[in-house]
């Protein structure tokens, strides 16, 4: 629905920057990644139009996507020094950090911006589901079960009735061996929704 929106918008209005870089994150979902590339290089040359404290988020992109990720991790590390509450460019150094198979590192820079939100990750579900992604990371990617289920809790804690979370949190204690407690995890998601079919 969103895209129509916006396909219409720079149909009205051809130097609309913020539609076609909304559209970049839009096209991503749709699995569009080569009109995606269309728009990101509209948004470049309309750069001028996008605010200042999000200009270096196209070309962090663009490099992203063309698989210059060490061009991406240094504009991307400026930006942040810049602007450090910006959700979406620690959101984005995560990402390049994960591709890199940093993780310690994705997982720093996660924490740190949910850090930073502290006060308001109730209010900002964005933020707060960057520990969804550390959960994952930590339980996938580095087998720190620990770390996942804090992640997890502390999701939870904000959003208590996220079933799918419950299935998450269920997959690391079957990892660690814990099956009944592990089919605690899957009823309590259960009781929540009982027409869930993951769970």
């Amino acid at each position: 629905e969103s895209v129509k929106h916006l396909e219409a918008a720079i149909k009205e209005d051809d130097e609309f920057a913020a539609a076609y870089f909304a559209l970049v994150f839009a096209y991503t979902s749709d699995g569009k990644n080569t009109t995606r590339l269309q728009m990101l290089e509209k948004v470049l040359d309309l750069i001028y139009k996008i605010p200042e404290t999000q200009r270096a988020l196209p070309r962090v992109i663009f490099y992203f996507d063309t698989k210059q990720l060490d061009k991406a991790e240094v504009l991307l590390k400026r930006h942040i020094k810049k602007y450090p509450y910006d959700l979406q460019g620690h959101t984005l150094m995560g990402e390049i950090y994960s591709i890199q198979n940093k993780l310690k590192e994705t997982i720093d820079t996660w924490s740190k911006v949910i850090d930073l939100h502290q006060n308001v990750l109730k209010k900002n579900p964005d933020v707060a589901a960057l520990l969804l992604r550390i959960g994952w990371v930590a339980m996938y990617n580095l087998g720190d079960y620990e770390l996942s289920l804090n992640a997890y809790d502390e999701y939870l804690s904000i959003f208590p009735d996220e079933v799918d979370v419950y299935d998450d949190i269920g997959a690391v204690l079957e990892r660690m061996n814990k099956v009944e407690k592990a089919k605690e995890a899957y009823q309590k998601g259960l009781t929540i929704d009982p027409d869930d079919i993951n769970l």
